[in-house]
Formats: structure tokens, sequence, C-alpha cells
């Protein structure tokens, strides 16, 4: 199990997690990303209490961008539920063959990704959560219409194709 990093806000509480970064992520456009995450759940100290399953923690990762939360996935009891728009290309990595690991990969990665993403975790009345920022590198082909043509930007180049042949630009 991975022990994790303690803020001050953390020592009193019972349901622990942690994006174990230093700083933000920066992804290529079209890569993938891994960002993990890691619970500890003490809410658990009398011996004589009840024991805590495993899979008995609901994990939830969405994603923020301009104050809109958007869920990615939902996993409880061994399940993961994908919201459509991460669909194939979103898993939990060591879920649920590690209950406490929390870890998300997503791939093929779009420009509409970059924000933050918040890995939260919920028992019974408990919750906690962390976050970190990932920002998109690279660039998107941009289509325009000019008349018979069609020009794509990438990278400094501009490719022009029309019907009586091809004219190549770098710029």
């Amino acid at each position: 199990m991975c022990a994790l990093p303690l803020s001050p806000s953390d020592v009193d509480g019972t349901l622990r997690v942690s994006i174990p970064l230093e700083s933000s992520l920066r992804p290529l456009l079209g890569g993938k990303v891994v960002v993990p995450c890691y619970f500890q759940d003490n809410t658990v100290n009398d011996p004589g209490a009840p024991t805590v399953a495993p899979l008995s923690h609901r994990i939830k990762w969405t994603h923020v961008v301009k104050n809109k939360v958007s869920t990615i996935l939902v996993a409880s009891e061994g399940k993961v539920q994908v919201e459509t728009d991460y669909l194939d290309r979103v898993t939990l990595v060591n879920y649920p063959l590690v209950p406490t690991d929390a870890t998300m990969e997503l791939t093929e990665l779009r420009s509409r990704d970059s924000g933050t993403y918040r890995c939260e975790v919920m028992h019974g009345i408990e919750d906690n959560y962390d976050s970190v920022d990932i920002q998109v590198q690279g660039e998107t082909w941009r289509r325009r219409s000019l008349g018979n043509q069609v020009g794509w930007h990438l990278k400094g180049y501009i490719y022009t194709c029309s019907t009586f042949g091809v004219l190549f630009n770098n710029i």
C-alpha cells in the first residue's frame, strides 16, 4: 500500500485521499495520461468495531472546467460505470484488484480534456478528495473553407488542397 503524504488539514480526517504529484500534468494531444490517486480509511480505530469491506468505498472522478463539473466515472463494489464522453478512453488502472488505488488512465487526449481532475472517495458520511490540473499540449487541425479549397493549419505549415493541384507553403 502507498504511504499518503499528509497536509495539516488531513491530520484529523479519517478518510484521506492523495494524488501524489508535485505539479500539474502536461500530456500531449492524442496521447495518454495516468493520474495516481490513493486513499486510506482510518474510520475504524476500535479493535472491537466491525471491519470495513475492501470494496465498500465509492470512487468518483470528475473533470472541472470554469466551475462546470462533469462526472467521468463512478466505481463501487468492484464495478466501474463510465460516462458516455469517456467510454473506451478511461480506466481505473488497478481497481478492483487494489481497492485503495483509484489511479485513472485517460487515453486519446483531446484539447477539451484540459482542466482540473478530482478524485473523490466516499464511505458512509465520510468523504474526501484531491485534485490535479491537466493541460493538454499540442495543436489541433483547423479546417477552413476557401471556396473550392480546403486549408489545414498545423505547427506553422499550411496545406492547401484544391481541385487543380496541391500547394505547400512553409510559413
